[in-house]
């Protein structure tokens, strides 16, 4: 028991020894407290102002972007000169009203759709025989709409010679998204429609397009919609599909609806981007601590990846594996910036272990400089390359 007590009372001395030789050193530095509480605050309107930049490149003026009533330009858009390179295709007007959408699952590219669609065309052949859903997940049900007595679809013939046939679908539908700029992404919900039998020889489609629309009530659960239209294009499938009475390739008429939605900006911001500069602008005012206390440092850093796997996991439930999202490379840079500042954290304890606490503190706020610029700047290039 007197040598534990002599060994505690000399700790305790040790202490009080040590904090006397670091408050002779700091006595200088105290008149600069108020420089340096101006630093610290002007750091933090610099955070905020580069936040708001990097959140402006995308809240700006979209550039290159599709009007709110269009959808992305086709692969293989109508060709203006088949009409007079082909022989009388038969020119098929369609339309289409979207009555509702529900399910909109982004994990794996489906939604479930329902919706009215119409064929107006002149002659014998029918377009509505032979045309096909061709992003339909499983079978649709399609109910024709004019029947005969047997409830078989029997077109309706109008007064000036056309024929018209309207039918009601239903279904899931599968669409390829782009998760590149998630979470402020924006996708279009496509129904694509194509004549399986007639070439462009036979059919052209064209777009009814002051009939295409969607229903007023339609709405697009957890996002924010914007315009219902259609588009006609032809496709070229690079294959004759076996038929020797055709030569080269073949080509088919195509029709393209698209609904556009858009992720809501506030909640994609909260929900993903604030999470993750939060965490780093906490991770960064570590550096304002005592250089010797590095346990509450690694503590605090070891809280901001546990942070980031949470928002990675959140990520993995809305996006198919191996997408490569916005979100996901800002929180790579993080996750290096963090690894940067661990290592700043061991040197700066190292110096206060040898008493060069001015040097520590003059070296964690070179750090904190260094981090910020490469932090902030890392974010801005990635979502400018992204719009």
């Amino acid at each position: 028991m007197p040598r534990t007590t002599i060994a505690i009372t000399s700790k305790a001395e040790a202490n009080v020894s040590c904090t006397q030789r670091c408050q002779k050193k700091t006595p200088p530095d105290c008149r600069h407290k108020p420089i340096r509480a101006a630093a610290f605050i002007g750091c933090i309107l610099v955070i905020v102002a580069l936040c708001g930049g990097a959140f402006g490149v995308y809240a700006g003026p979209d550039q290159g972007v599709t009007t709110a009533n269009t959808i992305p330009p086709a692969p293989v858009p109508v060709d203006p000169q088949l009409t007079q390179a082909t022989t009388g295709p038969s020119e098929v007007l369609v339309g289409a009203y979207l009555y509702f959408v529900r399910d909109i699952d982004t994990r794996a590219n489906t939604f479930v759709g329902d919706f009215y669609l119409w064929f107006l065309w002149r002659g014998d052949r029918d377009p509505t025989k032979s045309f096909e859903i061709m992003n339909a997940v499983g079978a649709p049900t399609i109910k024709p709409i004019f029947t005969d007595d047997a409830d078989v679809g029997k077109p309706e013939e109008l007064p000036d010679g056309r024929l018209y046939q309207q039918f009601h679908i239903q279904g899931t539908f599968g669409c390829s998204m782009d998760f590149s700029t998630y979470p402020l992404d924006r996708h279009v919900l496509t129904i694509e429609l194509e004549d399986t039998k007639s070439t462009v020889r036979d059919i052209l489609y064209k777009v009814d397009e002051p009939s295409t629309t969607l229903h007023p009530d339609v709405k697009a659960q957890g996002w924010e919609r914007h315009g219902f239209s259609g588009r006609a294009l032809t496709v070229d499938y690079a294959s004759t599909f076996g038929d020797p009475r055709e030569q080269g390739t073949i080509q088919y008429a195509h029709v393209s609806f698209g609904l556009e939605i858009e992720r809501p900006r506030p909640s994609a911001i909260l929900e993903g981007l604030a999470p993750i500069v939060i965490s780093m602008i906490i991770g960064l005012c570590a550096l304002f601590l005592r250089p010797d206390e590095f346990g509450t440092r690694m503590a605090m850093y070891a809280t901001i990846v546990m942070t980031y796997v949470f928002v990675n996991m959140d990520i993995a439930s809305k996006v198919p594996d191996g997408a490569g999202t916005l979100l996901r490379k800002i929180t790579v840079t993080g996750f290096i910036i963090l690894a940067m500042l661990s290592l700043a954290g061991i040197r700066s304890f190292a110096l206060a272990k040898q008493e060069r606490f001015d040097e520590a503190r003059r070296f964690d706020r070179i750090c904190f400089g260094v981090a910020l610029t490469a932090f902030f700047t890392a974010c801005v290039t990635v979502i400018g390359l992204n719009y």
